[in-house]
């Protein structure tokens, strides 16, 4: 699931451009909640149409006000960071910091019982 701040247009062209669109099973963007991050709303809508608990989520998040919106809706947050290292106040509400994407999975392996092969 992916949850984007961005308008549907903007976020899809992007995902588009680098083929990673349908790796996704469901989207929420900007324009369909009220609030916007630091609000919990858009994390909280997108585990609404997954169908999952927040509990049972995880967020990938580069900025400090999606890492408050994690925390805020109660999902675990992974910080890792792009343009701008988010301040120490923020890193500590996430559950781990991490130089890239590529990261990921061997967090997960490292930290979860869960097999990421689980998550595909």
């Amino acid at each position: 699931m992916l949850a984007s701040s961005s308008t549907a247009e903007r976020a899809l062209s992007v995902l588009k451009g680098h083929r990673i669109d349908h790796f996704f099973d469901g989207m929420v963007f900007g324009p369909e909640v009220k609030r916007g991050k630091p609000c919990p709303d858009i994390f909280l809508k997108a585990c609404e149409k997954a169908g999952e608990a927040p509990a049972h989520c995880l967020v990938l998040e580069d900025s400090e006000a999606g890492i408050q919106a994690s925390h805020a809706a109660r999902i675990p947050v992974l910080c890792i960071p792009d343009m701008k290292v988010p301040g120490k106040q923020f890193q500590e509400l996430a559950e781990a910091v991490l130089p890239s994407l590529m990261e990921v999975i061997s967090w997960l392996e490292k930290e979860s019982s869960v097999s990421p092969c689980d998550l595909l």
